[in-house]
């Protein structure tokens, strides 16, 4: 046992003395803190779309359109001159720039509504469609409430005001109440601060993992292996001290993650996250461990290929995977998985299964050797 916790210091020792170990940690470090330093706003659903608004009939009605369209939560309306709209629309700054034609007014009174409006769509636009029904519809609910309180003045002359009013407040009424709802519970937008913790801790660990299954950091070279196995450490006890000591040296990768969860006041997940990025990092130590003893080079390229992709694939580190079907259930057989599952899981069920992952997977080498054994 002394001679297993001292080779553990020496593997530490050697990834911090050399060269090409100091290099992975750098650039494990560097992708760690990438999302870090380019903090923005998560894209929501009801994130605001901007649209140029541009009035060439400036009459009350077109007054009113402005406003109900500007009421809408979908839509950011810009004003502005037409050169400078037009310019941010072939920009891409600007989904839609709408003209409210000369002659509004009276064509809504008379009972007309075609040619109304112009728009201009961005080359760039991908929910042009929805603004363009969204903005539609305030035209047809203007349209609408004039029509009702023309035929309403036809049997009182008196009711014309009181009917347009009515029906323009009664319309803007919601058919439907929308919630959305997440894998928790009600949705509510991610904290930029949070959020941006999350793939840092998710995209360090994809380079980790990868780092440490290409065994490229020196693990002390055959004959180092060989005088210890003399000294009656086998082989097995040599990979779980190797799988320690580079699980601990790669585990400040999770330190940028965790000081900015705890800068949100999420000490918690601060803490979830270092442990179970150390029990993620030891169970591909257990991996990495496992694909050393591949004779065939060849092989052992086309494992750590393979593992990498599956890991990336469907362990959620860089896209979300839904927690329906075979394929994502199946997918918890990788340590990647239980850790992108911290939210919709909880901690305590994530923190068994990838215990178990971390132990099976450095369990492999002291069952093959016993297999070897008993043959």
């Amino acid at each position: 046992m002394k001679l297993f916790f001292k080779t553990v210091k020496y593997r530490l020792k050697q990834n911090f003395t050399a060269a090409g170990s100091l290099v992975m940690l750098v650039v494990a470090l560097a992708v760690a803190v990438y999302p870090l330093v380019s903090i923005k706003e998560e894209a929501d659903d009801r994130q605001p779309v901007a649209i140029g608004w541009i009035d060439e009939d400036n009459s009350s009605y077109s007054e009113q359109l402005y406003a109900a369209t500007g009421a809408l939560e979908l839509l950011d309306v810009k004003t502005g001159e037409e050169d400078q709209l037009l310019n941010e629309l072939r920009a891409g700054s600007l989904e839609a720039v709408f003209v409210v034609n000369p002659g509004f007014e009276s064509k809504i009174i008379n009972g007309e509504y075609e040619d109304t409006l112009t728009m201009y769509k961005s080359p760039y636009s991908s929910v042009a469609g929805v603004i363009s029904e969204g903005v539609g519809a305030e035209v047809m609910h203007l349209w609408l409430a004039r029509y009702s309180s023309k035929v309403a003045a036809e049997y009182d002359s008196a009711l014309e005001a009181k009917v347009f009013d009515e029906v323009m407040e009664y319309m803007l009424k919601p058919i439907m109440n929308i919630e959305r709802i997440g894998p928790s519970g009600t949705y509510e937008p991610a904290d930029p601060l949070t959020a941006a913790a999350k793939r840092s801790a998710f995209l360090a660990a994809a380079v980790c993992a990868l780092f440490m299954l290409l065994g490229a950091i020196n693990a002390g070279g055959a004959d180092f292996e060989q005088r210890l196995v003399s000294r009656n450490l086998s082989k097995s006890g040599f990979g779980l001290a190797v799988s320690i000591a580079d699980s601990a040296f790669f585990l400040p990768c999770v330190l940028p993650a965790a000081a900015v969860f705890t800068a949100a006041g999420a000490y918690s997940d601060a803490a979830a996250y270092i442990v179970m990025f150390a029990l993620y990092l030891f169970a591909f130590g257990g991996v990495a461990s496992a694909f050393c003893r591949i004779k065939s080079r060849t092989i052992h390229i086309l494992s750590i290929t393979a593992a990498a992709i599956i890991n990336l694939g469907f362990g959620s580190l860089l896209v979300k995977l839904p927690n329906v079907g075979i394929v994502p259930k199946f997918a918890y057989i990788l340590p990647s998985r239980w850790l992108t599952s911290l939210d919709t899981s909880g901690f305590l069920i994530c923190l068994a299964g990838l215990t178990a992952s971390a132990a099976i997977y450095n369990c492999i080498v002291f069952i093959r050797r016993k297999s070897k054994r008993e043959v």
